[in-house]
């Protein structure tokens, strides 16, 4: 356990914050926190049922919310002398201070006047940390206490149902969704197919803050869900300008809407965000660094990626871009070494190896998702392609 103290001290050189740690029974056994009694009303007996109960489902730490929208990172450990043990670090606010909220929260629970100011004055030496930097904080911790290497897709978040409605209008600095300069900066990267954006967004990430894109009373993940869609509304434009189909743009930015959208959590909204990046991003470089293919074929070559699992007739890319299926077929093969069927052929395979190591599909399923004439078709040509059968592929990745 002197991992965890010793990173427990390294943040109290930054913020007012504390280590607790609890048996599995609720019994404090051990705080750094001077006055842990003042504290009491934020952690209560049937917020450390929940957690323990928690943790006996899950390895992975937690970032909860109890009253008056405070919140602590918990984590747990087999300890040789107390047994399974509950590690917290906290309280602290995530978001500006919410002094109205916790104001109506402490008239509808009828809350003496003197008792009233005793809370204020506890909450008021909380510090506000941002969510991105917690969620770096949390894994830092749980590595000082398993030495265990995690991410931060692996974090649980379990917010509070209280709403926050804050009573003093955000700093100019808190309420802008990243400066003008960094915007200028990451748009140019998206025109340019810079791969190097995936660096410089976590790096943004870390140091940046989401700032409102919802009203006072909106969830943290209703935020994050619209900070999303803003970003898959510029990625798309800057791509455009970089050269990608606009047609393809739009598909691509109407598909990531529905996949915000249909997002239950943090980790899903992670997840699209990290695709958003790689796709636009990834499009645009392809047609930079294809220079000796024209507009149509790149634009073609986006079609029919966006199309795999649909019918892909010639006649119908005929009709999409304007010329005879003649003209498309020998442009296409002039400008690839290979003709459009063998092109689709490909980028089919090339999705069904995605789906067998990123999804629980069947191999019959992709089979039929992917448009192939029969499943032993399919078999037989992936192993042709990746000289193993789809079964064998999935278990060896």
């Amino acid at each position: 356990m002197q991992n965890i103290k010793f990173f427990s001290q390294i943040m109290q050189s930054i913020y007012q914050i504390y280590l607790w740690i609890y048996d599995q029974n609720g019994t404090l056994i051990e705080c750094d926190c001077p006055d842990e009694k003042d504290f009491s009303f934020l952690l209560n007996e049937q917020h450390l049922k929940q957690i323990s109960l928690f943790f006996k489902q899950h390895s992975k730490p937690m970032i909860y919310t109890t009253d008056y929208l405070t919140n602590w990172i918990t984590d747990f450990k087999h300890s040789e002398e107390h047994g399974p043990v509950v590690v917290l670090i906290g309280p602290f606010f995530l978001d500006a201070y919410p002094k109205q909220a916790i104001r109506e929260e402490m008239d509808l629970k009828q809350i003496s006047l003197q008792r009233k100011d005793h809370i204020l004055s506890v909450l008021n030496t909380l510090p506000v940390i941002g969510f991105t930097r917690i969620m770096e904080y949390t894994v830092m911790s749980h590595f000082a206490l398993t030495s265990e290497r995690i991410s931060t897709y692996d974090l649980h978040i379990n917010p509070s149902e209280s709403k926050s409605d804050n009573d003093e209008p955000d700093s100019e600095e808190t309420t802008a969704h990243g400066t003008y300069e960094a915007e200028r900066e990451m748009l140019r990267m998206v025109r340019e197919g810079d791969l190097g954006i995936l660096e410089y967004m976590k790096k943004m990430a870390s140091i940046g803050n989401i700032g409102k894109m919802a009203n006072e009373d909106s969830e943290p993940l209703r935020q994050m869900r619209n900070a999303l869609l803003v970003e898959i509304v510029l990625f798309s434009r800057a791509a455009i300008e970089g050269g990608l189909y606009p047609d393809t743009a739009m598909t691509l930015t109407d598909r990531y809407f529905q996949s915000v959208e249909a997002a239950k959590n943090f980790q899903d909204l992670t997840d699209v965000a990290i695709a958003v990046q790689n796709d636009f991003v990834g499009r645009v470089h392809k047609i930079k660094t294809n220079r000796d293919r024209s507009k149509t074929v790149n634009q073609l070559i986006d079609y029919i990626e966006l199309h795999l699992e649909d019918n892909i007739s010639l006649e119908d890319m005929a009709s999409e871009f304007g010329y005879s299926e003649y003209y498309l077929s020998k442009k296409f093969r002039k400008e690839t070494g290979e003709t459009i069927k063998e092109f689709i052929r490909q980028s089919r395979l090339k999705r069904a190896a995605h789906y067998l190591v990123n999804t629980n599909l069947s191999v019959s399923s992709i089979s039929e998702k992917l448009r192939f004439s029969s499943q032993s078709y399919f078999i037989s040509k992936f192993k042709e392609e990746y000289g193993v059968t789809p079964n064998e592929y999935k278990l060896k990745n």
